[in-house]
């Protein structure tokens, strides 16, 4: 484990220029997790910058928020606040390379009480005894490539994203393992499953569904661009 394979080239990366480019999906009850088990993960190529380049955010305000973000340093966080009490914030100095496709996983074990970001497979931050209730967006839904708090948006992702999958309710990885070499599928308990297509932005698995699978929400892009296959920029 701990090394992302690149013997297969896989289209649909989605490339963000760091200057507006976005996709958002609505809100859903399947994203609601609640205190319980979740795992997000999905393929980054970053592109570096001068500040936080966020890969996935949602939050009804400061206060109440949720986001995966790159930071100058080559530092990978994740942050978890809800009611103003922040229960979660992890970070991983030269934790992410630029211009290198990593995997990244963060998993919620709720038997356990742990929050854990894996990096390429292995654990590389955890923060224990989290017992809160996860933030929502009811409003505005799950951005990915740049952080929201309700309408405000800051941080936009410079770079790709791969194969990028929630799953609520399964703890998918609870110790290290080997990074999928295979694009990722609609596993028991997928909430969403995006950015492998190459012909849409804003597809869905490989049935070809236009549509989130199996949340019935559409995916909307915000000038982002597929990715087709180039053997240096495509994760599998």
């Amino acid at each position: 484990s701990g090394s992302s394979k690149l013997a297969k080239i896989t289209d649909g990366a989605v490339i963000f220029d760091g200057t507006g480019d976005y996709l958002n999906t609505a809100w859903s009850s399947d994203f609601a997790f609640g205190t319980g088990d979740f795992t997000i993960e999905m393929f980054v190529y970053w592109q570096g910058g001068t500040g936080t380049s966020t890969v996935l955010a949602w939050g009804e305000d400061i206060n109440n928020r949720f986001d995966i973000g790159c930071q100058t340093a080559n530092q990978i966080r994740v942050f978890a606040r809800t009611g103003g009490t922040t229960f979660v914030n992890m970070s991983v100095a030269n934790g992410i390379s630029t211009n290198k496709w990593i995997h990244l996983a963060v998993v919620r074990n709720s038997s356990a009480e742990t929050m854990k970001l894996y990096i390429d497979g292995v654990e590389k931050a955890s923060t224990s005894s989290v017992t809160a209730t996860m933030p929502t967006n009811t409003s505005d839904g799950i951005d990915i490539g740049r952080r929201r708090y309700a309408s405000t948006t800051s941080d936009d992702y410079q770079g790709f994203i791969s194969n990028l999958r929630i799953i609520k309710g399964t703890a998918l990885y609870t110790s290290n393992f080997t990074p999928p070499s295979e694009p990722l599928t609609n596993v028991t308990n997928t909430k969403l499953l995006c950015c492998q297509s190459n012909t849409s932005a804003t597809e869905g698995d490989t049935s070809g569904a236009t549509v989130t699978v199996p949340v019935s929400a559409t995916i909307s892009a915000g000038g982002v661009r597929v990715y087709a296959a180039v053997t240096s920029s495509n994760p599998l």
